[in-house]
């Protein structure tokens, strides 16, 4: 059998030379089409990971709502915004912050927090702005974990696994 088709090879070159260019030429496209496919696929998987595209949604009385009535949505990320004084921390004073000596008591010695539920997805850790230096994220199921800068423990001496009294 083989010597037939060896045979005929030799005998018809130039029909067995077309056959062989068309099929190359097949065979080259599928190839290109299926990278082409496999790399438009993981640039859209990393496009849409590393998107910082984000929609904020609020009450304008700063009520809390049911974030389930999203039902659409697959990935979100609760934010509340607040001060809060800490019991047993100094706080630290930032370069940007405004100094003033006329405060009463109960504002002094006082932190603005955001609480997260999940931190690996929030825009200032996508984008660069925040770093975690030490430890994890923080994720939906995680119940009485915070993370804090690094200079207010530094300052108040806090190491991971610490408990701090909000």
């Amino acid at each position: 059998m083989s010597n037939r088709a060896i045979y005929y090879i030799t005998r018809k070159k130039k029909r067995s030379l077309i056959i062989l260019i068309v099929v190359k030429v097949i065979f080259s496209s599928l190839y290109v089409s299926l990278n082409v496919i496999k790399s438009t696929t993981h640039l859209k998987n990393s496009i849409s990971r590393t998107a910082q595209t984000s929609l904020s949604i609020s009450k304008k009385d700063q009520s809390s709502f049911d974030h389930k009535t999203f039902k659409e949505t697959k990935n979100y990320i609760l934010q509340y915004n607040g001060i809060i004084k800490p019991k047993q921390i100094k706080v630290i004073e930032a370069k940007q912050s405004i100094k003033r000596d006329d405060l009463p008591e109960e504002y002094q010695n006082v932190l603005s927090y955001q609480a997260i539920n999940q931190t690996e997805n929030h825009a200032l850790f996508k984008s660069g702005n925040f770093i975690l230096e030490k430890g994890r994220h923080l994720k939906k199921k995680d119940l009485n974990k915070v993370m804090i800068h690094e200079q207010l423990a530094k300052k108040n001496h806090l190491k991971i696994g610490n408990y701090i009294t909000l």
